[in-house]
């Protein structure tokens, strides 16, 4: 403008790396969709633009970030572990009807009874999926898996150590 006086000042090199920084997160709008249908004929005007909205960005990605955080991480780090006590897998014992949330329990872990008995009676149908229920669902059923050799004695021995003293 006619009269006017403009003071310039020297660009900082923190300011260079901030523009610089801008122009990175707003490559993607081009400087003529700014200038005509933005109609931001200065360029001071358009460079404001670019960085409130690279501030908006980075707010987007931290806010992002958090909620990774809060809601992603935790799952991926510490899943979700179904713990029964022996109460509670007593209430998942057969009842008539109810065959969809029979559980049983071997040497600590918990299975859903109601899929294992499906599958056995398509492989060995001898024994009647009703009596595989009833007879197990809300057990501990340890005594009828019992313990490997080399499960047992893993941490104590070395199992070659074992053989060689068995067979001498």
């Amino acid at each position: 403008m006619l009269g006017e006086t403009a003071e310039v000042l020297k660009e900082s090199s923190a300011r260079r790396r901030w523009v610089a920084f801008t122009w990175l997160l707003t490559w993607w709008i081009p400087t003529p969709l700014l200038t005509y249908v933005g109609r931001m004929k200065r360029m001071d005007v358009r460079q404001a633009w670019r960085e409130k909205l690279a501030l908006n960005l980075i707010i987007w990605f931290i806010c992002g970030c958090t909620v990774f955080v809060i809601a992603v991480l935790g799952v991926l780090i510490c899943p979700t572990e179904h713990v029964f006590n022996t109460g509670e897998l007593q209430d998942h014992a057969y009842r008539a009807g109810e065959s969809n949330s029979v559980f049983v329990a071997i040497r600590g872990e918990v299975f859903d009874l109601g899929v294992i008995a499906k599958m056995h009676q398509r492989t060995v149908p001898v024994v009647p999926q009703k009596t595989i229920l009833q007879q197990y669902g809300g057990a501990i059923a340890d005594n009828l898996f019992p313990v490997q050799v080399s499960v047992a004695f893993h941490d104590l021995f070395d199992l070659k150590l074992i053989i060689d003293v068995a067979f001498r």
